[in-house]
């Protein structure tokens, strides 16, 4: 199968086989994910040095954190439709060469505001690359091979999650902290050069040039499944994001271990969930969407109440959280699949829409959780996490239903 979002790409990909260009375009899409995955991850080590460097503490350099999770989460929705009307490998490629040339500036800065204005940039640059890659994914592959390849893609923001703050920390100590960022950068103009060279010129959907701005929203909404994926997305992110984010101190605290020790437990999470969401492709193809969301909803449910309510030592909550990367790894992909394939005609829409409702569910998982963490026990924040999961595996059911089942029901 060659890497072609045209109509005759469909034939070859029946054959379930994948060519040398399909090859070189997955390992394109994967470093670039990787790139803006690690690009999240790198500063925290380097926020130290960066704010000696610029004159200013530690909370106001970390603005610059603050100022590309807000243009991604924005930019996201708003660049989507634009994808849908003109060529997706055109805003694919022009989203990277802005995050490129952003990351490269950000090593030049002398002061906060303009590290700021160049993260944010970045954060646009990123908005219009995920979803356009999943959106090309979607396009060009069919089942079996779709949940594969997003697996495999996706396992990059796993991987980022594990090596990212290693590399910003041993970069920074060789050669300062803005080499992290000429780092960052140079892995994606690596993957914007092999993207250019192997992807094909697709056109926009059919009827998506004369369709409006709005339309392509309209035309998601409009979708059962569509509407229903992005709620799954949502109450699920919402659940783990609020367990995640007082993970670490609630296990500092309840085992009275070192932050060197947490810190090696969240990362052996993250190693099992880059291996989760590479294998999770097979996983998916072999049960399905539906159960395999389902099935794994139904154990990370179990985990987290298991995780913040027993009495557990070190080796237990081990594996238990490396059991947890898997249930996680396997069921988002098989969700972002779901979505990827909602609405044909609104593709870079629909994922906009989906990186929008992870950030939401960051934002609402940190915040209500919070609350509960601090106010009652962090056993509450595992029963309300466990009951978004099982709301996200109703609203997945309701996403896979048949469309003539539905229409009966």
């Amino acid at each position: 199968m060659s890497v072609q979002t045209s109509a005759p790409a469909a034939a070859p990909a029946v054959e379930n086989r994948l060519t040398a260009k399909d090859v070189l375009a997955i390992a394109g899409m994967f470093l670039g994910v990787f790139s803006i995955g690690a690009d999240s991850f790198i500063i925290s080590p380097i926020l130290r040095p960066i704010s000696e460097a610029l004159g200013s503490s530690l909370a106001t350099a970390g603005l610059g954190v603050t100022a590309y999770a807000i243009c991604y989460a924005v930019g996201a929705p708003l660049l989507g439709p634009l994808a849908d009307r003109i060529s997706r490998k055109r805003m694919l490629l022009t989203g990277m060469t802005l995050f490129v040339v952003a990351t490269v500036l950000s090593a030049f800065v002398w002061d906060v505001l303009t590290f700021c204005i160049t993260r944010g940039l970045a954060g646009i640059g990123a908005a219009m690359v995920t979803p356009n890659v999943m959106a090309l994914i979607a396009t060009t592959y069919r089942p079996p091979l779709l949940p594969k390849i997003i697996g495999i893609v996706m396992s990059a923001l796993s991987l980022a999650i594990v090596v990212g703050v290693p590399i910003g920390s041993y970069l920074a100590e060789a050669a300062g902290w803005r080499s992290s960022f000429y780092f960052i950068a140079g892995l994606g103009l690596l993957s914007g050069l092999v993207l250019a060279c192997v992807l094909a010129d697709n056109p926009p959907p059919a009827g998506g040039a004369k369709k409006s701005y709005l339309g392509a929203y309209a035309e998601v909404l409009r979708s059962r499944t569509a509407v229903f994926a992005l709620l799954t997305t949502l109450t699920w992110m919402t659940g783990f994001y609020g367990v995640y984010t007082y993970l670490g101190t609630y296990l500092g605290d309840s085992l009275a271990i070192s932050t060197a020790t947490v810190g090696s437990l969240l990362l052996a999470y993250g190693a099992g969930n880059f291996a989760a969401s590479f294998m999770a492709g097979w996983v998916v193809a072999k049960l399905g969407p539906r159960r395999t969301v389902m099935v794994n909803g139904l154990v990370s449910s179990v985990v987290v109440i298991v995780l913040a309510s027993a009495a557990l030592d070190t080796w237990a909550v081990l594996l238990l959280l490396i059991g947890w990367a898997f249930t996680q790894g396997f069921a988002i992909t098989a969700m972002t699949a779901v979505t990827a394939g909602s609405v044909p005609e609104a593709r870079a829409t629909v994922m906009s829409m989906n990186s929008s409702c992870i950030y939401l569910g960051l934002t609402l998982g940190s915040a209500i959780f919070g609350a509960l963490f601090t106010r009652t026990s962090f056993t509450a924040v595992g029963v309300v996490a466990a009951a978004a999961t099982l709301l996200a595996i109703v609203a997945n059911v309701v996403a896979t239903k048949p469309a003539k089942a539905a229409a009966g029901s």
